[in-house]
């Protein structure tokens, strides 16, 4: 050739003073050219994928425990609110009736004993229920989020 050499797509002189391309040169300068722009949106493109490939793992990694964290404070309130309904159990009402006051008598002294059984019978089933009452207050206070008073 002439001029000053013929690669990488450069422009020569012909013998008779046009301008001669090299076209081959060219198309491979191109190409290669193409070829690193390629390669380099490529390995972008991955780094960017592993990136969020780990992002996703981690996230569901994340999404697991608090999954598991949930159903546990699920099985944990169900098992409390079972125990709470054991503590509770039947009404008091139904486990210690109220002695009813006794009518009027005829005969005072009867009246008088009436009255002092019912008495007795009511002492006891409000020792009872104080005592019922004080169970459900420590069971109360110690399963109720703090700052909640009881009435």
């Amino acid at each position: 050739g002439g001029g000053g050499g013929g690669g990488g797509g450069q422009v020569s002189l012909s013998r008779s003073g046009t301008p001669k391309i090299d076209f081959e040169g060219a198309l491979e300068c191109m190409v290669v050219n193409m070829y690193l722009e390629l390669s380099t949106r490529n390995h972008e493109l991955r780094s960017g994928f592993e990136v969020l490939r780990a992002e996703n793992m981690a996230l569901l990694r994340e999404h697991g425990e608090l999954r598991q964290f949930l159903l546990k404070l699920c099985a944990e309130l169900e098992s409390l609110t079972d125990d709470t309904r054991l503590a509770l159990g039947q009404p008091l009402e139904e486990r210690c009736p109220t002695p009813e006051e006794p009518g009027l008598s005829a005969c005072l002294e009867t009246e008088n004993a009436r009255l002092a059984q019912a008495s007795a019978a009511l002492g006891e089933a409000n020792a009872r229920i104080r005592e019922e009452n004080e169970k459900l207050r420590s069971e109360a206070s110690a399963r109720s989020p703090t700052g909640l008073k009881l009435g």
